[in-house]
């Protein structure tokens, strides 16, 4: 149970010094397709919150196949990051979020991304919810702890 608590300070940590992320969605032909994305995660670590245009092809990517994948990570770009970066590959299911309904993950996100509030609430964007499996955190490149979200219920 402590190794479990330490890890998740430690992914906290990571999520909270880094506003960016790689999502990798699904495409139609089953090809995988990255994006750079602002993201904020939940206090809870249960969710991952990002906006992105409904015309985008990551959001027709999701709505056809929710599984994604991010990765969030410390790089420098330096030598030493072969033994000093660390990295989180977040796994789960994404879905839109009813921005009237879930004003909680409006405001997380708001607070995370001020330069992108209106964006994020603009009738074009769409409010995506990342529903949490599965942490796995990397370390000293290859130092691996994977920590599985459970919830009382699932929607």
């Amino acid at each position: 149970m402590k190794e479990n608590i330490e890890l998740i300070q430690i992914i906290k940590d990571l999520l909270e010094s880094q506003y960016f992320g790689i999502l990798s969605s699904i495409q139609k032909d089953g090809s995988p397709y990255c994006n750079i994305i602002g993201f904020a995660a939940a206090d809870n670590l249960e969710s991952i919150i990002f906006a992105t245009p409904r015309k985008s092809r990551k959001y027709i990517n999701m709505m056809g196949e929710p599984r994604v994948s991010l990765l969030i990570d410390n790089r420098t770009n330096h030598e030493n990051d072969f033994l000093d970066a660390t990295a989180v590959t977040i796994l789960g299911e994404a879905r839109e979020a009813d921005k009237t309904l879930e004003r909680n993950m409006v405001e997380i996100y708001r607070k995370r991304h001020p330069q992108l509030g209106e964006f994020a609430l603009s009738e074009s964007s769409a409010l995506m919810e990342v529903r949490v499996d599965t942490y796995c955190y990397v370390s000293r490149f290859q130092d691996v702890a994977c920590l599985k979200i459970e919830r009382n219920s699932r929607q």
